[in-house]
Formats: C-alpha cells, sequence, structure tokens
C-alpha cells in the first residue's frame, strides 16, 4: 500500500544524557495522516478519537463522536465504518477502545456497558456485558484483564479479571503507593502485553508495573526520568506525567505532551534511560498522545502515534 500525500516535518534523537537542552544531533521524517483531501474524499472526520489498535497494517480506530469503528490504511485511507450509533446487537454508544484478539475486533461499548466482538471485517459476533472498566484492558490467555477503578469497594478495587466469555473471575486491589490525594490520580495506567506479561505504566507518576495473567506481580520499577520534575514541562501545569506508552524487546516508549511538541522517552527493561524523540508540532498548542503502537511498515520500524489539538491525526515515524 503506497502512503498518502504527508507532511514532512522533524523528528530529533536526544543521546544519552540528562542534559535536556541539548543540540539535536539526528532529524527524521515524520507521516501525518489523514490529510484533509482524504477525509474529504471518503466522508470522514476523526475528530476528538480515543484509542486504536492496529494489525497488519490497518488501524481500527474508535471515533466517538460518530459512533463508530474506522478501519483505516496506513496513509489514512478509509476501508470501512464498523458498527452505528445504537443499543441493538452490534450498534454502539460512546466507543472507547478497539482491542484484537485472535483476529476477532473487541470494543468497549461505554454507553452501553458491554463490549461489543465483531470479526476484523466488521461482523458482528457477540456482546459481552459488563459493569464499569472501560479505562483500558487487554487479553490474555484467554482472560480479559480490565483496569476497573472503583475506590468505594473494599478493599479498593484496581483490576477486575473476566474470561473469555464474560464470567468475572476476581477483583484485584494492587494500588499504587499512594502520590496524590486522589485514588484516580494514583491508580490511572495504561496496559499493554509483552512476552505473555502485562506491563502497566502510571499516567499520572513513574511506576511501571509487570503481572502475570492472573495479577500476581513480577516485578515494579520507576522509570528513571519523571518531566514532573522538569521545569519546562511544570509550567504546563498538567498531572500528568506519560499519557500512554508502549513496549517491545527494543525498549519502553513513553509518551508526553508538551507545548509546541511531543516528546517520547525510551527507557529499557529496567526503567533506565535511553534517549527521547522530540516532534515538532505545527502550533505552540499542548498536543495531547491519545494512544500509540509500534508497527512494522515496509520492512521497517514505526511509531504509530495518536495525536489531537483539537482534532486527532496519526504521526508516524521510523524508530
Amino acid at each position: 500500500m503506497r502512503i498518502s500525500k504527508s507532511i514532512i516535518i522533524f523528528l530529533v534523537i536526544i543521546n544519552n544524557s540528562f542534559a535536556f537542552n541539548e543540540e539535536y544531533t539526528e532529524v527524521r521524517s515524520v507521516m501525518r495522516f489523514p490529510s484533509e483531501k482524504l477525509m474529504i474524499e471518503y466522508d470522514y472526520v476523526i475528530g476528538r478519537s480515543t484509542r486504536f489498535d492496529v494489525q497488519d497494517n490497518i488501524i481500527y480506530l474508535c471515533a466517538q463522536r460518530q459512533n463508530v469503528v474506522y478501519k483505516i490504511g496506513i496513509g489514512g485511507k478509509l476501508i470501512k465504518r464498523i458498527g452505528k450509533r445504537g443499543q441493538g446487537p452490534g450498534e454502539m454508544m460512546l466507543p472507547l477502545i478497539p482491542y484484537i484478539n485472535n483476529n476477532e475486533l473487541y470494543i468497549t461499548d461505554v454507553g452501553n456497558s458491554r463490549i461489543n466482538i465483531y470479526d476484523t471485517e466488521g461482523k458482528y459476533i457477540r456482546q459481552i456485558r459488563t459493569i464499569g472498566g472501560y479505562e483500558a484492558f487487554v487479553i490474555i490467555d484467554n482472560k480479559i484483564f480490565v483496569l476497573d477503578l472503583m475506590e468505594n469497594t473494599n478493599p479498593p478495587r484496581v483490576y477486575t479479571i473476566y474470561d473469555i466469555e464474560g464470567k468475572k473471575i476476581k477483583d484485584i486491589s494492587s494500588q499504587y503507593n499512594k502520590t496524590y490525594n486522589n485514588y484516580y490520580y494514583n491508580n490511572a495506567q495504561t496496559l499493554r502485553i509483552f512476552n505473555n506479561q502485562i506491563h502497566c505504566l502510571q499516567q499520572y507518576g513513574t511506576k511501571y508495573r509487570i503481572m502475570d495473567s492472573n495479577g500476581e506481580i513480577i516485578k515494579e520499577m520507576e522509570l528513571e526520568v519523571n518531566p514532573l520534575n522538569i521545569n519546562e514541562y511544570k509550567k504546563i501545569g498538567w498531572k500528568y506525567a506519560f499519557q500512554t506508552f508502549t513496549v517491545d524487546e527494543t525498549g519502553i516508549y513513553a509518551a508526553c505532551a508538551w507545548r509546541g511538541k511531543t516528546i517520547i522517552y525510551v527507557f529499557d527493561q529496567n526503567g533506565r534511560y535511553l534517549k527521547k524523540y522530540s516532534i515538532k508540532q505545527n502550533t505552540d498548542d499542548v498536543y495531547d498522545v491519545s494512544d500509540m503502537k509500534i508497527v512494522n511498515y515496509n520492512g521497517k520500524k514505526y511509531l504509530l502515534l495518536l495525536v489531537f489539538y483539537p482534532d486527532a491525526e496519526f504521526v508516524m515515524f521510523e524508530i
């Protein structure tokens, strides 16, 4: 598949150092999509979309305002719309998270308190009824592992595990250290699967956790850099440390939204700082990073980000 016309901007890699104001040492091209022309041609608008998943270079994107899932090619060509607004089978209200497992597409249908399941062509298969737990979820060993923050349970709940048919297995109360006087801030996190383990990173802190499919903690560590301690970042006034992350054998990639740029910190598997990528944005506003994935495209490895201000777009660059 050919890449559509893209905008080239600068990508900078800063060498291993804690002198964060170093000169740029490397510049690469970055692709942005979809273009306005493509969205007009295919009659779709991403808007302030939420999360995405990707398989075989096909992106599945939850568009909450439109109450659909867009199936998009790399470059932004719309392939298909999945679902529509409603409460019936296969319909959705506020889709939030897409997740591909065994060639099935799981969509958290927040407004209907369920997970809808389709094949990757968009054919509706079944649904799973749930209560809450829509901040994050992954599937591992035929279990649905959900971030399910409930402070008013005894003990306060952090995760819930369901079997693949939606039957509840257990709640887990493995809280992070209390940093804020706010249960959500202390425990909000992003979940990923790597090496058949669950990897978790705090959004309002730097704690990194690895668990097995039963929720038993294998390892916990602090990432070596905390953006909340950097003066330039403090000026933004955000409580986020890392909005989202992804991980593979080359490292932990953690996204941080700065003013006028997006920073991706890279750490090794023990949390030690390796380098950072700095992506210059089009204005001096703060660009949120809603989601990110590593993709292999045309024999090369890329980092694919979903950023928005005020509307969403994909940013993709080689790593």
